[in-house]
């Protein structure tokens, strides 16, 4: 899955995370670009509610990257803190460490 842009291969590991399903229209595991993995928002509002207060913190995180405002209203639905702080707080290394090299990669959307 490691490949030329550091960012993709940050978001991929996002999307096989929270699940491919919510993201689209391409498949992580094949996808050379990110807006084939753009967040489908109206999957997305509709399991939000069904993920686990982790997901949710994770995902807020994430897509920060693709909409802040989006992510903000969902992290205000779920409870949450807005800031990167607040959301990476209780995540493990692991899921930390995949907002982490998104932040360092970010380019712009």
């Amino acid at each position: 899955m490691k490949g030329q842009d550091p960012f993709l291969d940050a978001w991929k590991a996002v999307v096989l995370i929270i699940g491919p399903e919510l993201f689209g229209p391409g498949d992580p595991l094949t996808a050379i670009s990110k807006n084939e993995l753009r967040p489908l928002k109206d999957v997305v509002d509709n399991a939000f509610g069904t993920m686990s207060h982790g997901e949710r913190r994770f995902l807020c995180a994430a897509l920060s990257f693709y909409n802040s405002r989006w992510a903000d209203q969902l992290a205000e639905r779920a409870g949450n803190g807005r800031t990167i702080c607040d959301l990476l707080c209780d995540l493990d290394g692991d899921w930390q460490g995949i907002i982490f090299r998104l932040v360092r990669t970010y380019r712009g959307w």
